[in-house]
């Protein structure tokens, strides 16, 4: 730790940080608040996301989803990069960077657990010519 820590500030100093300070809190204080929120909709909501910052980069992607968890009711949003494009090489979750993103929603939360651990266990995002 340095030997300054713990000293008070130079007066020079001292009053340009009172000032960010004091403008800091000025603005905390005008943060708008969070909007309403819409009217409920009944329905539990999930997602899921297969990155790719793991892949081999170079390499083209293959995502396998079984057909019915395509089709399932829970299935609201499936995202998957196209083939050709590559997943970003860092941690995201935004779709479109990840091989695989997914929302899901359904009105029972333990139709929407099961489909999403389904998911989770079926799904497969490989890069090409891996076994």
């Amino acid at each position: 730790m340095p030997a300054e820590c713990g000293r008070p500030l130079p007066g020079r100093y001292r009053s340009a940080v009172s000032r960010r300070l004091r403008a800091a809190a000025a603005a905390s204080r005008r943060v708008r608040r969070a909007p309403a929120p819409d009217t409920p909709t009944g329905r539990y909501h999930g997602w899921l996301v297969f990155p790719g910052h793991h892949l081999p980069h170079g390499r083209g992607h293959t995502v396998t989803v079984p057909p019915h968890l395509l089709r399932h009711p829970c299935a609201d949003r499936i995202h998957s990069l196209a083939p050709g494009i590559p997943p970003a090489a860092h941690i995201t979750y935004q779709e479109w960077l990840v091989p695989l993103a997914l929302e899901a929603s359904h009105p029972d939360p333990d139709v929407l657990r099961d489909y999403l651990r389904e998911c989770a266990d079926t799904v497969s995002v490989r890069a090409e010519g891996v076994a």
